[in-house]
């Protein structure tokens, strides 16, 4: 068997990467196809067509060919994070994970902006639901006593959970400069000493407890 060489490793890669794009470009067609026809039905609901709970399983068929897709790409990400790093190290003068990387960074498959898929189901559950949208009462007091719980979820997870959540409650939309979306970035920096008083404070619950951070 002959000696693989660089230029076989390059080019296996590159093919491996245009068709992991074409498949996952072509399932994230389908799947806003599939989402489409079942908007129509959920429309013409009164109409005679598919029932409620026959609507319902469709929207959970849908949301489990996303979930498996989404888990399709984070693996191939990794799985070329992987060669790309062993690669490197084996081969320490021809190094190009870091190019390749920013490659796939840059690639519709990685950097894909998938929000539009999870609010048009919340919005077909709700739908299904019968959600009806709460009317803002402007004339008494907005003051409340706020309580916060927050969770650490995997990023391989997130769309997991929005999924159980948006099951049972429409998504909260986001305004961004793009239009509307089920979720936001925001970078935040929490400043404190080099004895982490104020991180301590936070966390032990010390009357008039402070943070100090920006967020954009």
């Amino acid at each position: 068997m002959a000696d693989v060489t660089e230029e076989n490793f390059y080019s296996c890669i590159d093919q491996q990467l245009v068709r992991v794009e074409a498949f996952t470009l072509e399932k994230v067609t389908e799947l806003r196809s599939n989402i489409s026809s079942l908007e129509n039905e959920v429309k013409n609901i009164s109409s005679g067509g598919s029932s409620s709970d026959e609507l319902r399983e469709k929207a959970d068929e849908v949301a489990k060919s996303f979930l498996v897709l989404e888990k399709y790409v984070n693996i191939n990400f990794m799985g070329f994070h992987k060669i790309l790093k062993k690669h490197d190290k084996n081969s320490p003068s021809h190094a190009c994970k870091q190019f390749y990387i920013n490659r796939m960074h840059n690639q519709a498959w990685v950097r894909g902006d998938y929000s539009d898929i999870v609010v048009r189901l919340s919005a077909i559950y709700s739908a299904l639901r019968n959600d009806h949208a709460a009317e803002e009462n402007k004339g008494e007091s907005q003051s409340f006593l706020r309580s916060t719980t927050k969770y650490w979820v995997r990023t391989e997870d997130v769309s997991r959970v929005k999924y159980a959540i948006l099951k049972h409650l429409p998504v909260f939309l986001q305004k961004t400069s793009t239009g509307e979306s089920d979720s936001q970035l925001t970078n935040s920096v929490y400043f404190d000493n080099d004895q982490l008083e104020l991180y301590h404070g936070r966390l032990d619950k010390t009357p008039g407890a402070i943070a100090f951070r920006l967020r954009w």
